[in-house]
């Protein structure tokens, strides 16, 4: 069975590849290599809106796999009628050096200490973390066994502690997944959760290997590995994880665009903006922060960034706004505004929030460790990509803003939302990973390796 949940979601992987390379035409073996990894999610996310819209205009009277293997043809078909003008170039390929050799060892330990973990915790826990069994897959099962009546799993008289208002990215890929098998399985959460699990990890490498250098890169996903709960909580099929993915991407997308300026990565951004906030409501709050943070990194060239950025986001962002309009019930953070915002004054409330976001920004990553690390390579000036550099400082400290924000103002108690703050840092946890190493020189330039 996992060899077949795995297969039914090859069509969307392979579609969202497909139609990557398509949107960006850069021949660049690292670039293929990026784009491989970046067409995980895109696809994941993209089939997630197809399916919502199949299912509201088609009544389930065709199935859904017929819809996505005609959109992988179409696909191919373009990409073969354009065959010439992709061919893979070696371009920006070359012969590791030794100790790139040893750091991509160390690497490929790390994906199968990994992958033990993964499938460990899948196994001791095949049902997911209690978000993963009670929000998405919950409303994954309502939508399958609903039929026609599938939007009863947005009905407002779900207790709020179903968060039926959630965007329905992960639910929506799991119900497709068990109507092209035709059965309820724990095995499809689990190859969702685990394809963008490792598809972060794979987009890391790619990314700052198309960024920088492949020992810089090998040592960003160690890292990224390195953050305590985050295989874990990947392998357990939370959203956080695959919210950290299109975050991710959102970021190494700004940053290829600062050093190369092809208008195709802002559309991918903004595609990939618009999925972070089709996949949980802290991805609103970054597509927000990402608008904040262009706009404030390229003031003085809004007409040749925001256009792109806001094409590649219209369509999911289109979609997320009318199943907030006409689908998803009220939320339960805004309940009592004006008793709400009283709490801004709550100096205890604000102390105790301060004391725990700063203990679990400590915990996130050994930051002795790459302080240290630092003051032996030192750092890059940044030239062309100081906007991205920007861009991305601004938007993580928006987000843990945001973070902050609701926590002050929310009705429930503040322990509770303490308790999950570690997890929504695993959000941003990857991003500030790729700041880093975007700041810090490459092994290979520091000890000229090359």
């Amino acid at each position: 069975m996992t060899i077949r949940s795995l297969f039914i979601l090859l069509p969307a992987v392979i579609s969202g590849g497909i139609l990557v390379h398509l949107i960006w035409p850069d021949k660049g073996f690292k670039s293929i290599l990026f784009k491989i990894f970046l067409g995980i999610g895109i696809g994941l996310g993209l089939n997630s809106l197809l399916y919502f819209i199949y299912l509201l205009v088609s009544y389930r009277q065709v199935g859904f796999i017929v819809f996505q293997i005609l959109g992988l043809i179409i696909l191919i078909s373009i990409l073969l009628y354009r065959g010439k003008t992709y061919r893979v170039s070696l371009r920006g390929l070359n012969l590791p050096g030794r100790m790139q050799i040893f750091t991509l060892l160390v690497t490929g330990i790390m994906v199968v200490l990994a992958s033990i973990i993964y499938a460990t915790v899948s196994v001791r826990e095949p049902q997911g973390a209690w978000d993963s069994w009670m929000i998405y897959n919950r409303a994954a099962r309502f939508i399958h066994r609903g039929g026609n009546q599938w939007t009863d799993a947005f009905s407002p008289d779900l207790y709020w502690y179903f968060h039926a208002d959630y965007p329905p990215m992960l639910a929506l890929n799991i119900a497709s997944g068990w109507d092209t098998l035709g059965q309820e399985t724990v095995r499809v959460p689990m190859v969702v959760g685990g394809a963008f699990l490792f598809g972060s990890a794979g987009l890391m490498f790619a990314g700052m290997n198309a960024y920088k250098t492949t020992g810089q890169a090998s040592l960003a996903m160690i890292v990224l590995f390195g953050i305590s709960a985050y295989i874990e909580q990947g392998s357990k099929q939370v959203a956080d994880i695959p919210l950290s993915f299109f975050i991710l991407a959102t970021g190494i997308l700004i940053f290829l665009y600062a050093i190369r300026s092809q208008r195709e990565l802002l559309i991918l951004a903004g595609l990939s903006a618009g999925l972070a906030a089709w996949t949980k409501n802290e991805g609103i709050v970054f597509m927000l922060a990402s608008l904040v943070a262009l706009g404030a990194a390229y003031w003085n060239k809004l007409k040749q960034v925001f256009p792109w950025y806001l094409l590649g986001l219209a369509i999911p962002l289109s979609i997320l706004i009318y199943f907030k309009v006409v689908l998803a019930p009220p939320g339960d953070l805004f309940t009592d505004v004006a008793s709400q915002v009283a709490q801004i004054s709550d100096s205890n409330r604000h102390r105790e929030l301060l004391n725990q976001m700063g203990i679990d920004l400590m915990s996130l990553l050994n930051w002795k460790l790459l302080l240290v690390y630092a003051l032996v390579l030192g750092v890059e000036k940044p030239g062309k990509t100081f906007p991205a550099y920007l861009a991305i400082l601004i938007a993580i400290l928006l987000q843990l803003a945001g973070y902050y924000s609701i926590f002050i103002i929310s009705p429930h108690v503040l322990a509770w939302h303490i308790s999950a703050l570690y997890r929504l840092l695993l959000q941003i946890g990857p991003l500030i990973v790729f700041f880093y190493f975007c700041v810090v020189q490459p092994p290979e330039t520091a000890f000229q390796l090359e």
